[in-house]
């Protein structure tokens, strides 16, 4: 098996380049004259990508082919596409072997903790390239299982793929549920459409809640079960049988993905200024599909480092309001985060819907407590359902509403009026993140007292570990809020604390010990030069 780590991917080639205007060269040169040019649709895209990489000195071409195929399946036209990067984390090839995959008789949508198998076929002369492995009828409904480096705790890989290359020579045309990932007690699905057939197609299944169903119910699957399943894989099987009657099918190039990285973000440099940003009437937690707003007022000497957008009272309740650049579909960002630094000068210690996101039918808001005046706090709003409710009615926003604002934002707000009275608050470094780290994404950036601040596992239950890392010794403390603000418990109070990373347990207990019931919790990072706050969420 070959196993590769991202810090060992060095691009040296690829593939796909386009021959065509609106049609780009497919795997196979028989396959290119027998299709229509079709437009590349990229909401319709099915993203892979093939790369040549190093990997110990040796070259291995891995998963992916720059292309798009357009395949006639039944009466409609499928569009496969590509995405220009791709970061594999763990990838099998077969180039040498089987290496522990078996042939399984698939779960389909039903909970079974252990399928009957036995070694899959390994073909060293078919694959994308030579080197895959084949399965038949070998059971009622036949898949393939991986082997332990792809099972245990994965869920790093939250927001990223499970991609694979699949040849099928026999497909009815019927939706399947392509993968099954089984976590022992309990076991998730994810249906798709069948692919064409006597070619190779890359298929890429999100690793993020949306679309995933839970075995034997067919219930959709909850953020909490999600990761609690990706967390303890105890099974990880792809579909082989895609018809009803004789199957000859191969696999290739199967890998997790980790989450795209930081692609959007704005520091308002000296020398780049505002950029589209605006002034907007802050909808709190009312749905409001086009609110007032005027341009936003720059302040070249102030923020984090210099330069920052302000605001005032300009509105009963104020914000500030995204450019275009992050409005659309911006699915790829879940599970990720919304950061940004905010500086108060003022506030009243009241909660309020930091974030608001409409999508023009609809908004969603995100409560949490006030930040802290006086000081540049880094803010992480998590972009999952939990903790969001839906503007007018206060309902909890569910998965599927979510996924739906995600890929139509028409605005995007940010809560600045942390008073009744005056204000005069500063905001920086805002960014779309899907990891969630709180790495410098700029070079001129000065580097974070706090370079590090997250929990694990998150969902929890009943306990998780708060990681604080910081680059200098300083005196600092680490409490725990709830959603409307009151203190539950107090993990570090006013301590000296050495540089370095530093690990503290939260049981899920108040301070006087009671069991905290489900929910959001707050927990704040504070010192004399910084405040971070973050959200959890437990789930009893």
């Amino acid at each position: 098996m070959q196993l590769i780590p991202p810090t060992s991917l060095d691009v040296i080639d690829s593939i796909g380049q386009s021959d065509h205007p609106g049609r780009f060269r497919p795997m196979r040169p028989d396959l290119h004259d027998s299709l229509p040019p079709c437009p590349i649709d990229p909401v319709a895209q099915v993203l892979f990508t093939p790369h040549r990489v190093t990997i110990g000195g040796v070259m291995s071409t891995i998963l992916r082919h720059s292309v798009l195929i357009c395949a006639v399946l039944s009466s409609s036209l499928f569009l496969l596409g590509t995405s220009n990067e791709a970061r594999a984390d763990i990838v099998e090839t077969f180039d040498d072997g089987a290496d522990g995959w078996n042939c399984i008789s698939y779960p389909f949508r039903t909970h079974v903790p252990d399928p009957a198998h036995h070694p899959v076929v390994h073909e060293s002369d078919f694959g994308n390239p030579p080197g895959s492995v084949w399965t038949g009828d070998d059971y009622p409904e036949t898949g393939i299982s991986a082997p332990a480096p792809f099972l245990g705790d994965q869920t790093v890989y939250f927001g990223g793929f499970l991609e694979f290359d699949i040849y099928i020579r026999y497909a009815d045309g019927v939706v399947y549920p392509a993968a099954v990932i089984n976590a022992g007690d309990m076991s998730i699905y994810y249906d798709a459409p069948p692919t064409g057939t006597e070619f190779w197609e890359t298929r890429k299944i999100p690793l993020k809640p949306y679309g995933w169903k839970v075995s034997d119910t067919g219930n959709d699957v909850t953020a909490a079960q999600f990761n609690h399943v990706l967390g303890n894989i105890q099974g990880l099987y792809i579909y082989t049988e895609w018809r009803t009657g004789p199957d000859s099918t191969n696999v290739d190039n199967v890998g997790l993905t980790l989450p795209d990285p930081v692609v959007i973000e704005d520091h308002f440099p000296i020398d780049y200024g505002k950029d589209g940003w605006l002034i907007v009437s802050y909808p709190l937690q009312t749905h409001v599909p086009n609110p007032s707003s005027h341009a936003a007022t720059y302040d070249m000497t102030f923020g984090n480092p210099a330069g920052s957008l302000w605001a005032g009272d300009d509105y009963y309740a104020t914000g500030v309001a995204a450019p275009s650049r992050y409005l659309g579909d911006q699915s790829r960002f879940y599970g990720g985060y919304l950061e940004y630094d905010i500086y108060l000068r003022f506030t009243d210690g009241e909660p309020y819907p930091a974030v608001v996101i409409n999508a023009g039918n609809m908004s969603i808001y995100y409560d949490a407590p006030s930040p802290k005046a006086y000081t540049w706090e880094t803010r992480s709003v998590p972009l999952v359902s939990e903790g969001w409710k839906v503007s007018d009615s206060g309902e909890e926003v569910t998965p599927e509403q979510f996924q739906y604002v995600m890929e139509n934002i028409q605005g995007l707000y940010i809560y600045t009026e942390w008073y009744i009275g005056p204000d005069n608050t500063h905001i920086d470094n805002v960014h779309f993140q899907a990891d969630g780290s709180m790495i410098a994404k700029k070079a001129d950036r000065p580097p974070h007292l706090v370079t590090s601040l997250r929990n694990r596992p998150n969902p929890f239950n009943p306990a998780t570990v708060i990681d604080l890392e910081l680059a200098a010794p300083c005196r600092g403390s680490l409490v725990i809020h709830d959603v409307a603000g009151r203190l539950v418990e107090t993990l570090l109070a006013g301590e000296d604390l050495p540089a370095g990373l530093l690990t503290v347990m939260w049981n899920g207990t108040d301070a006087a010990g009671r069991t905290m019931p489900s929910g959001v919790y707050y927990y704040r990072f504070e010192s004399e030069k910084v405040g971070l706050t973050r959200s959890m969420l437990l789930v009893r």
